[in-house]
């Protein structure tokens, strides 16, 4: 791709709304990247000749926050995307990017800037994966070539700049930490994944602190901070006690008893912490009974 054909693609996302950064592969070459939200015209017509190797383009992901799908399984990705499709496709354009196949990318936008999202999960054959929402202080990349599959990043549906930001489906960080872990539940329910405690990581150019989404389920007090952090992302009451469930039936040199012990108390622990968000509710729990599916409502 020539230089004057990417310097045209980085006016048309900055007309449509976007933060365009110059990359080598998948690393910005700017300095303060992370800051750069409004990037000018002559910005990007310097970086030509300032970074004539960035052939690559990204967005920041500040206020155009992206859905990482890092999951190798084909038809676990299929499904994720489906979901994604089923509920936001009424919201706004729904713009998977393929650089790595299987895996995918959907950009999202927001006005309330939030930071990264990410679970870490354990594949059926022992691989390490992980679903993440890219957001503020990271970046994606939209345009170039794969550094591995060299070949070129691609769009469905329509493209960054083709489809303006106003025009991606709104989230809030309540909603994208829901999505989340509906897509984590997803993983586990019916691929057969196991989660793992969060760490930092990921393509995005981490600048800043991952929030970690999965806690030591097997310790009561780590269970009922995340159950509480849950309910205030707006996860439902019995959703939520068939999600911890399937986390702790599905950890790994735990003391059967007391894997026991911590299913038995988790209905209780979601009761507590809802009784504690709405201390004038009776704090009644709807618990779901396990058929073998999931259990996440639709929209």
């Amino acid at each position: 791709m020539s230089g004057k054909h990417v310097a045209q693609l980085r006016h048309r996302l900055r007309q449509a709304g976007f933060s365009p950064l110059p990359l080598v592969g998948k690393r910005p070459v700017v300095e303060g990247w992370q800051n750069r939200v409004d990037v000018t015209a002559h910005e990007i017509d310097q970086w030509e000749r300032t970074h004539p190797a960035a052939g690559n383009t990204g967005i920041l992901t500040k206020f155009a926050p992206a859905l990482d799908i890092d999951i190798f399984n084909e038809e676990a990705v299929r499904a994720i995307e489906e979901h994604v499709h089923d509920h936001y496709d009424e919201r706004g354009y729904v713009l998977p990017r393929i650089g790595k196949p299987p895996k995918r990318a959907f950009p999202f936008r927001t006005d309330e800037p939030f930071q990264k999202i990410l679970v870490n999960v354990t594949a059926p054959g022992g691989g390490e994966e992980k679903i993440e929402f890219l957001a503020d202080g990271q970046q994606v990349v939209c345009f170039g070539e794969h550094p591995d599959t060299h070949q070129p990043y691609r769009w469905h549906g329509g493209e960054p700049g083709e489809i303006v930001r106003a025009d991606l489906p709104y989230i809030h960080e309540c909603e994208a930490r829901q999505l989340v872990n509906e897509i984590a539940q997803i993983l586990v329910d019916r691929f057969g994944y196991r989660l793992k405690p969060s760490v930092a990581s990921g393509n995005g150019g981490d600048a800043g602190p991952t929030i970690g989404w999965v806690p030591d389920l097997i310790d009561h007090g780590e269970l009922a901070a995340f159950a509480m952090k849950m309910l205030v992302a707006g996860m439902q009451d019995g959703a939520l006690v068939n999600f911890l469930r399937d986390g702790v039936r599905r950890l790994e040199g735990v003391d059967e008893e007391r894997r026991r012990r911590r299913l038995d108390e988790i209905p209780g622990v979601v009761s507590s912490a809802r009784r504690k968000l709405s201390p004038n509710s009776a704090g009644s729990l709807f618990v779901i009974a396990r058929s073998g599916g999931s259990t996440q409502p639709r929209r």
